[in-house]
């Protein structure tokens, strides 16, 4: 979408990656807005869930545009429903897990600093035997794109 002149994208256009608690597309990566920002929307599967995580380097804004989602922010655990807006800081740690039998949307607004934009897509997850992800390609990918991985 690194198209300089502006585009829109319809609810489902926008890059596809399936994630531990759901699907996530790009709607806007850091090559299309120059490294501005990053536009992300999450649907979180009932009973999915975020492994708690901060970052070093990203700021993020999230809106939850769907459903009701249990949000950690820090140590507290919040529910938010479709118009709560969550702001989160470099280093505050924070989680999603949609405890509704419906599935629940979020976008994540975030800024991607200089070392972080990527020109390529990330590689995918493997599966190890069992079909779960293969874990220690997950916390390297963790650590290549800033997610630090915290024990609940």
């Amino acid at each position: 979408m690194a198209d300089q002149k502006g585009a829109t994208l319809a609810r489902n256009e926008g890059r596809l990656i399936h994630g531990l608690a759901g699907n996530l597309r790009i709607k806007v990566g850091g090559t299309d807005s120059a490294g501005a920002l990053s536009v992300v929307e999450y649907e979180i599967v009932p009973g999915g869930r975020t492994v708690a995580h901060y970052h070093l380097k990203i700021y993020e804004s999230v809106f939850v545009s769907e459903g009701e989602l249990r949000v950690r922010v820090g140590d507290a655990w919040t529910t938010q429903t479709a118009g709560a807006t969550i702001l989160l800081p470099v280093g505050v740690v924070h989680a999603w897990e949609n405890r509704s039998p419906a599935p629940a949307r979020m976008v994540i607004i975030s800024h991607q600093p200089p070392s972080l934009r990527r020109t390529r897509r990330p590689p995918g997850l493997k599966n190890a035997p069992g079909g779960k992800p293969d874990l220690e390609q997950l916390r390297e990918l963790n650590r290549r794109y800033d997610f630090v991985l915290v024990a609940d």
